[in-house]
């Protein structure tokens, strides 16, 4: 379905709102931004100044709504602008309170799970290593030059050399 992610400029300060919907309703969201004040204060308030430009960024075939907001974040991402919520209606703020807490979270529980499976398959990962030694011992005990040092050594010890020298 053909849907279009858009912008509202305001002339007079340069803030930036960025939206997107889909073609057949166009003509509905532009008057829909110029009227409701209470669901999207952000726009409407560049538009109560009355000096702004109200354009199209990107005209796309999406498959789904998920694909335009995808499209829409990543606008909001990678320009300065205004909204305060993301593209698929949630505050920003509270979803970066939200990543970081998940993430020192997950962080935790990943770390054990790695432990945890380490523990229970130390045999089988230290015979995988052993055979993985064997079948490729040309590929890893080949020589090497590293190019900013000039230094020749092991392949095997590259990620090593790159540690400590650079």
């Amino acid at each position: 379905m053909i849907g279009y992610i858009y912008y509202i400029l305001d002339l007079t300060n340069a803030d930036m709102y960025i939206g997107s919907c889909w073609k057949h309703i166009w003509s509905d969201r532009k008057s829909a931004h110029k009227t409701c004040k209470d669901y999207n204060r952000k726009a409407y308030e560049i538009i109560k100044n009355n000096n702004y430009i109200f354009e199209v960024l990107e005209e796309n075939d999406f498959i789904d709504k998920e694909e335009r907001f995808k499209k829409e974040q990543y606008y909001i991402d990678n320009n300065k602008c205004i909204n305060t919520k993301n593209a698929f209606g949630l505050n920003i703020e509270n979803v970066n309170k939200l990543r970081m807490k998940y993430y020192y979270e997950d962080k935790k529980k990943y770390s054990d799970r790695t432990k945890k499976y380490y523990d229970e398959n130390k045999e089988k990962l230290k015979n995988y290593q052993k055979e993985y030694k064997l079948n490729n011992n040309n590929f890893l005990k080949r020589r090497v030059c590293c190019i900013k040092c000039k230094k020749e050594f092991q392949y095997i010890n590259l990620k090593k050399h790159n540690n400590i020298y650079h």
